[in-house]
């Protein structure tokens, strides 16, 4: 895990982390998420932190500020 990775410990029964990723500087539209791109934040908001590993690799299909909610539809999987 990157060093932007926060450690999240399992609160409960619910097993809810609270976590949120998030893209930590500008992401132009069609670059790839790295984890010096991410940032793992609470509240949960957007995709969890649970999904942080799915991020990764995946392009921004629009340009993404810093700290703006990361949704399923900014993002695709490259296929090369």
């Amino acid at each position: 895990m990157g060093k932007n990775w926060i450690i999240a410990y399992d609160r409960g029964p619910n097993k809810t982390l609270d976590l949120t990723a998030i893209p930590l500087h500008f992401i132009a539209g069609g670059d790839r998420l790295t984890e010096h791109d991410l940032i793992c934040l609470r509240p949960n908001y957007g995709i969890d932190a649970r999904e942080y590993s799915k991020v990764l690799n995946m392009r921004a299909r629009v340009e993404l500020k810093a700290y703006q909610k990361l949704d399923w539809d900014d993002l695709y999987k490259d296929e090369n």
